[in-house]
């Protein structure tokens, strides 16, 4: 299977940034669902954005992840930041266009968060004893390279850290959970982070690699 990393949402755009974002063509901040809950989400614009697409519709989004190179940050730590790249947006078709064929105005499908990995398992790191994270390598839809980490809940029905060896094949679908942290600056101010966290809802090994497995 080719590797893939995909995402798809659809939800209501609550902002709109004309510029900036990781392609200069600015971002949407999009309401989606995600674990039972409205969230909200930033993509940056692989392209402008249609002039006919504005701040409250509801569209579809579909794109991929992208991550900055590894960096030392200010604590001395390795790091990167991932982030969510729109490839195209669409306006969504409402209920009444869906069923009857007729342009509503109204009700529209619910909205949705959806994430597909296919790529190599580099790293599996066992944070605590019920969350780990898992590294996978992967590409887009442009050919580049993409180092992706995602949560992993060790308590669950997944598979155990064991079942996995470095550099097995895997597919993955991924859930999204967004949540938010205050931080105290050196000179007193106070900022708030956003973080919009992967973590893996079901997992399975399309080809192992004949290595020893990972360690528990």
């Amino acid at each position: 299977m080719k590797r893939k990393n995909y995402v798809e949402a659809q939800g209501k755009i609550v902002k709109i940034e004309w510029r900036g974002g990781e392609y200069g063509y600015g971002t949407i901040l999009l309401l989606v669902k995600a674990r039972a809950k409205e969230s909200t989400i930033t993509f940056s614009l692989a392209s402008p954005l249609d002039p006919g697409i504005s701040r409250r519709d509801t569209v579809k989004v579909k794109g991929h992840i992208g991550a900055t190179p590894t960096y030392i940050d200010e604590n001395g730590k390795r790091r990167s930041d991932q982030f969510f790249i729109a490839d195209s947006v669409e306006p969504s078709k409402t209920t009444l266009e869906m069923l009857c064929g007729v342009k509503g105005s109204i009700y529209y499908p619910e909205h949705y968060f959806r994430c597909c990995i296919v790529g190599k398992l580099i790293h599996f790191h066992k944070s605590t004893d019920e969350w780990g994270r898992i590294y996978i390598a992967t590409v887009s839809d442009t050919d580049w390279t993409t180092r992706i980490m995602l949560n992993y809940y060790l308590k669950g029905l997944m598979p155990e850290p064991e079942a996995f060896r470095k550099g097995d094949e895997v597919a993955l679908v991924a859930g999204i959970n967004v949540n938010s942290k205050e931080y105290v600056l050196e000179d007193g101010r106070t900022v708030t982070r956003k973080f919009e966290n992967l973590y893996v809802e079901d997992i399975v090994v399309l080809n192992q690699a004949d290595v020893e497995r990972m360690p528990a």
